[in-house]
C-alpha cells in the first residue's frame, strides 16, 4: 500500500523530472538567441557578394569605426589603407573574385566573435591563390562589424 511518503516521493521525482527537462531544453534555446554565428555567416556572405560585385560603399560599412588594422604579409593597414586598397582593387584590370571553401565562427564572449575561412580568389589575369583569412567581429548597436583582420 502507498503511503502519503511514497507519493509525495513519486510526485517531487515527477516534478524534478520536468524541471530538468525544461531546463535542459531551454538553456539551448536562450544560447541560441545570443550566438552569433548564423548572423556573421550572413555578414560575411553579402561581404562576399558586396567584394565579388566591387560594391565599394558596403563594404566600407562593414567595418567597425574602430577598426584595429589588418595584419599581412606587407605588414600592418589602417582602416583608411584598407579602404583604399579595395579602391584600387575595384578600379584593376586584374579584378578578384573570392569563394569561401570553409569557415567557421566561434563566439568569444557576448561582444566578440572570430571568423576563420579558407578562400580562394581567382583573379582576369593572375593565378588563382587561397589562404586563410580570420576577422573579429564586434557587437555594435545595430549589427556585427568586422574590428580586426588577418
Amino acid at each position: 500500500m502507498a503511503t502519503v511518503s511514497n507519493r509525495f516521493e513519486g510526485h517531487a521525482r515527477g516534478i524534478l523530472a520536468a524541471c530538468v527537462a525544461i531546463v535542459g531544453l531551454g538553456f539551448p534555446l536562450l544560447a541560441a538567441a545570443d550566438d552569433p554565428r548564423a548572423e556573421i555567416l550572413k555578414l560575411q556572405a553579402g561581404f562576399i557578394a558586396d567584394l565579388n560585385k566591387g560594391d565599394f560603399a558596403r563594404i566600407a560599412a562593414a567595418y567597425h569605426d574602430s577598426y584595429q588594422g589588418l595584419v599581412t604579409e606587407e605588414g600592418y593597414m589602417t582602416l583608411e589603407m584598407r579602404k583604399n586598397m579595395f579602391r584600387t582593387a575595384f578600379a584593376s584590370d586584374d579584378r578578384a573574385f573570392v569563394t569561401v571553401l570553409e569557415t567557421e565562427v566561434r563566439p568569444l564572449g557576448a561582444t566578440h566573435a572570430l571568423l576563420s575561412s579558407h578562400i580562394k580568389v581567382d583573379y582576369t589575369k593572375s593565378p588563382t591563390k587561397d589562404w586563410w583569412y580570420t576577422a573579429i567581429y564586434l557587437r555594435s548597436e545595430d549589427s556585427w562589424k568586422i574590428i580586426h583582420e588577418h
